[in-house]
């Protein structure tokens, strides 16, 4: 036996299956079997070896005499194995389909099979150089479908032809050929060249030219080479028509993606994207919600004499109107959040840890800072520093009035220690400071203290809430943090329709006798109208003198008003007032003259309000008539400053032809005077002329006037004087003019704005503004959606000339919306009757309007999506919302979002509803047709959105439950959001507040680019 056949033979046994010693009888039977199967498998190849030899001798003595054609053909002969038997030099051909694969060994994965060969035999493949002349040789086996049992197992599948070719010759035939185990290669394996080469030139030769073959013996060789390429290209063909079939399913995908892609871009663009560019330039609404593009107003107040305090980063600064002169008080105070000078100048107030209470309202600990000293020392009450409810200076020298825990404590300095004014241990007693109902609705501030002109008395409100109902919130916390583990409660006294208002008393104070422990409280006797009531209101307080302090008595439902004097001792009734359409209009303090002879106020004149005048000091108990001093129809906003030298009235009021305007003007408090526009035509914005302002006034002869819109706003200093019978401004300086925010804006789309009137019921008109979309086409070609933002509360108004860049602004710019805004009936700014058209039926004429109002606009403008209307509002305008979605018999809406919704007038305060609605026993079907929360079924397969904070000392989180329950439990789908622990404003939230508004519109508005805006 040569090296190669024991080579051979031991490679063979090492990679025989030995059974262990410690098998069972299943594992020897296996191993039998096993050993069967590959004595078969020698057998069959020796047989094979011996055909082949056979068939290649025959072939051979045929070709002898064969033409010389293929005498040129060069076959890739194995050298004779040197020192080796060259026998019948044939080659030996294995068909390997006759063999089959061995099975895996027992107890052994097929994976663990080794893939390549142990032994040392080596394996020639043929060169292009390595051809020599001999017998040719062919063969006609089938490819197997795993490797060639003969060959290499690291050699390609396609190669088998070739390793088959190349194979050495035993030096024996009969010699034992020794089978390596083997498995199935992956399909993935590609041909070899060569071999397809040869293969290729074998078939083309031995079908042209002379051929000595007969045509069985070619027909057999062509068969069997036929046979040969089928076989072994049938796996590579399938996993070509495989990948093909793959590649066009793909492109067939593909190409119906964009198809379906297109249509969707052309979708939403016809339901609202009219222009390109209004998304790539126009307003972001993360800009909007980080304040990026708020247009900033004056941020300062007036102090002693011409200075104003205002804060430059970290500093508190003053600046001198006179000299110009800027002057830092205290470097780094970013922690103070309010700060204020003495009357006397010597000390600054100064208030930190701020801690947000109501609307208004807030607790804060206190600060001194001395000037002379350059020290900063804590204010204290009984000698620690707490967290006070409210502080103010006296308006002479530095005496304070403080209030701590619902009581009142007096610093004749502010540096010395303190005088308790009132000692009141009851929790529902608060004394100079308002509760929750009057902070809300008639104060408007978190102080009911007022010193008179030379700091010498003192009136406060007492307000008694022991009666009063309680309303309980629930505090959840901050997740994770186990002192929340049960929520916590908040408790407020909040009186409801009809039910207890807090008992009130005006006293008066002796600030002298209070520092010398004498005597020193008063209470001033109610107006003799309202001795027999006990839920009177009080509205006012100020002082007509240094002796005399003025106030403003209601009955409760707000329809009558006494205006009263009390020096101490003497009560007296000026002025008293009674509405027959609805609800008397005076929260307000008047101004007075120089020695509080006559005082200013804003009341109806002929259906309009107008500046009149009173006579503080009547004689007698008749009814005194009011003076007018301005008349026409329109409307009287507010009083702004009355100056005692040259006796002129600063206030501000809006016109005839343009309700939405409001400028400044100043008249002489005299009879048939004219009233002259200071701000007419007086300051533009950029290119825009500004024609909304409001101002404050110092007592010598300066203000700050603040231009609000229609252009961006600004903030400037003017001096004025009084010359030749007139009122004459000039510029000192332009505090603020926004030109960063300006430089922002270039280049950005900003919606066009469009005011008009719209007749509505009872012969009045509506008010209406139009933000419009950049780019508007208005041949009707577009269609764009319009979403209507909503108030709609009494005296309430949305239309005006006010610079706006909101949530509505970015829609319009951003989303190709036009923003709405009405105006109907019960709206301010346009005369009594409209605005008294609501009195005791809230929910009807109001929302009829806005119904109304959208739809003559569908009509008006072809540009107007009549498919894509929504509606939205907060508070009030949530309440509005849902009932114009719900009373819309004519599905002008097709959505409608309701944020902190009032849904039944019966659960909320007292003051404002019963202002408007007067009391539920006296007003039944009033109350009943005003009531959301039982209008469930108008809902029904209407798109509504219900939002509402947990923690809403305002419209109590009730309201939503209500009508929340009233849906579900007739099953009428709706879409709810509750944020937890939010209040009314709910300012936490925000970004998420819109963005959900974002997907809810889009929704309805089929705008994928709205939703998308959604985070």
């Amino acid at each position: 036996m040569s090296g190669n056949d024991v080579s051979v033979t031991e490679t063979a046994q090492s990679d025989q299956y030995h059974v262990p010693p410690t098998a069972n009888a299943a594992a020897h039977h296996q191993y039998y079997r096993y050993q069967k199967q590959q004595q078969q498998l020698q057998q069959s190849c020796v047989r094979q070896q011996q055909r082949q030899l056979q068939w290649e001798q025959q072939l051979q003595s045929q070709l002898a005499n064969s033409s010389s054609e293929f005498d040129e053909f060069h076959w890739p002969i194995k050298q004779p194995q040197q020192g080796g038997t060259t026998g019948g030099g044939g080659k030996i051909y294995i068909t390997p389909a006759d063999i089959p694969p061995p099975p895996h060994p027992p107890q052994q994965s097929g994976n663990s099979h080794h893939n390549g060969n142990k032994s040392s035999q080596h394996h020639f493949h043929p060169s292009a150089h390595q051809h020599q002349h001999g017998p040719l040789t062919t063969t006609a086996h089938r490819t197997p479908p795993h490797r060639c049992k003969c060959e290499h197992p690291n050699i390609e599948l396609m190669d088998c032809e070739e390793a088959v070719i190349a194979s050495t010759t035993a030096t024996n035939t009969s010699a034992n050929v020794t089978m390596h185990r083997h498995q199935h290669p992956p399909y993935y394996y590609k041909a070899g060249t060569s071999a397809r080469r040869h293969s290729g030139k074998l078939h083309e030769s031995m079908l042209v030219g002379g051929s000595s073959l007969d045509d069985d013996d070619l027909a057999s060789i062509g068969n069997g080479m036929s046979r040969f390429k089928n076989l072994m290209y049938s796996k590579e063909k399938k996993r070509r028509v495989r990948i093909i079939l793959s590649i066009v399913t793909a492109v067939i995908a593909v190409a119906l993606l964009a198809t379906a892609l297109v249509f969707i871009l052309k979708t939403d663009k016809d339901n609202g994207s009219s222009s390109d560019n209004s998304g790539s330039n126009g307003i972001d609404l993360e800009d909007v919600l980080s304040g990026q593009l708020y247009a900033k107003r004056f941020n300062g107040s007036w102090s002693n004499g011409n200075t104003v305090l205002y804060k430059d980063n970290a500093s508190i600064m003053e600046y001198d109107v006179k000299t110009g002169v800027r002057t830092p008080l205290l470097h780094n105070a970013a922690h103070y959040v309010l700060y204020e000078k003495s009357a006397d100048g010597d000390l600054l107030l100064l208030a930190k840890n701020y801690k947000k209470n109501f609307r208004y309202s807030f607790l804060a600990e206190y600060d001194i800072y001395n000037f002379s000293t350059n020290k900063i020392l804590p204010l204290t009450i009984q000698n620690q520093q707490l967290y006070l409810s409210m502080v103010q200076w006296s308006p002479v020298g530095n005496a304070l009035i403080i209030n701590y825990d619902r009581n009142l404590y007096y610093k004749k300095s502010a540096l010395e220690p303190e005088i308790a004014i009132t000692s009141d241990e009851q929790a529902g007693i608060l004394n100079g400071i308002p509760d929750w109902v009057y902070e809300e609705e008639v104060f408007s501030s978190n102080v009911a203290t007022w010193f008179n002109p030379s700091g010498t008395q003192l009136a406060f409100i007492k307000f008694d809430d022991s009666s009063t109902h309680l309303i309980n919130f629930p505090y959840y916390g901050e997740a994770g943090d186990l002192r929340y583990q049960y929520p916590l409660h908040q408790v407020i006294a909040y009186p409801k329709a009809g039910s207890s208002n807090p008992r009130v008393e005006l006293v008066m104070v002796d600030l002298v006798r209070a520092a010398s422990a004498g005597d020193f409280i008063t209470v001033m006797p109610v107006p003799p109208a309202l001795n027999t009531e006990t839920d009177y209101i009080v509205t006012v307080v100020s002082w007509v003198d240094d002796a005399h302090v003025l106030s403003i008595w209601m009955n409760r439902i707000q329809n009558a008003a006494y205006v009263v004097t009390f020096d101490g001792l003497n009560r007296k009734v000026i002025y008293s007032t009674e509405s027959k359409t609805g609800w008397v209009d005076l929260y307000t303090a008047p101004f007075r003259n120089r020695n509080g002879s006559r005082l200013a106020v804003v009341l109806p004149h002929n259906n309009y309000k107008h500046l009149q005048l009173l006579s503080s000091s009547v004689s007698s108990t008749e009814q005194q008539q009011l003076e007018p001093l301005t008349e026409g129809k329109y409307v009287v906003d507010s009083i702004l400053h009355w100056d005692a030298t040259n006796d002129v009235i600063f206030y501000t009021a809006n016109t005839e032809e343009h309700p939405e305007q409001l400028h400044l003007y100043a008249i002489r408090a005299q009879a048939k005077q004219n009233a002259k526009c200071l701000t007419c035509k007086l300051i533009k914005s950029g290119d825009v002329e500004q024609t909304y302002f409001s101002a404050t006034f110092n007592d010598n002869n300066y203000l700050v006037l603040t231009s609000l819109g229609p252009g961006i706003p600004t903030a400037h200093l003017y001096e004025w004087k009084y010359v030749d019978s007139q009122v004459v401004i000039t510029n000192v300086l332009d505090w603020e003019t926004n030109e960063a925010l300006r430089t922002k804006l270039k280049g950005v789309a900003l919606p066009s704005h469009k005011i008009l009137t719209v007749n509505i019921d009872g012969g009045f008109q509506a008010k209406v503004l139009l933000q419009l979309p950049p780019n508007l086409d208005t041949s009707g070609k577009t269609k764009y959606p319009m979403l209507v933002d909503v108030y709609g509360g009494p005296d309430s108004y949305s239309v005006t000339n006010k610079w706006m860049l909101d949530w509505g602004t970015y829609l319009t710019s951003n989303q190709s919306v036009i923003y709405a805004k009405i105006d109907g009936r019960g709206s301010g700014l346009r005369g009594e009757s409209l605005l008294h058209a609501i009195y005791l039926q809230l929910g009807t004429v109001e929302i009829s309007d806005q119904i109304t109002v959208t739809q003559n606009l569908t009509e008006l403008y072809n540009y107007i999506d009549p498919e894509h209307i929504g509606i939205w509002g907060w508070s009030y305008g949530g309440y509005a919302a849902a009932m114009a979605l719900a009373n819309d018999g004519t599905e002008v809406f097709k959505c409608a979002a309701s944020i902190a919704p009032v849904t039944d007038w019966a659960y909320y305060d007292s003051i404002y509803t019963e202002r408007y609605m007067a009391l539920p026993n006296t007003n039944e079907v009033g109350y009943a047709n005003s009531r959301l929360s039982t209008r469930a079924q108008k809902l029904r397969g209407k798109k509504y959105l219900l939002v509402h904070g947990t923690l809403d000392d305002n419209v109590h989180y009730q309201q939503a439950m209500i009508l929340a329950k009233n849906l579900e439990r007739h099953d009428i789908l709706f879409k709810q959001i509750s944020y937890a622990d939010e209040d009314h404003g709910l300012s936490n939230v925000r970004p998420h507040l819109y963005h959900s508004l974002d997907r809810f519109f889009g929704e309805c508005f089929a705008s994928s680019r709205l939703m998308k805006s959604a985070k």
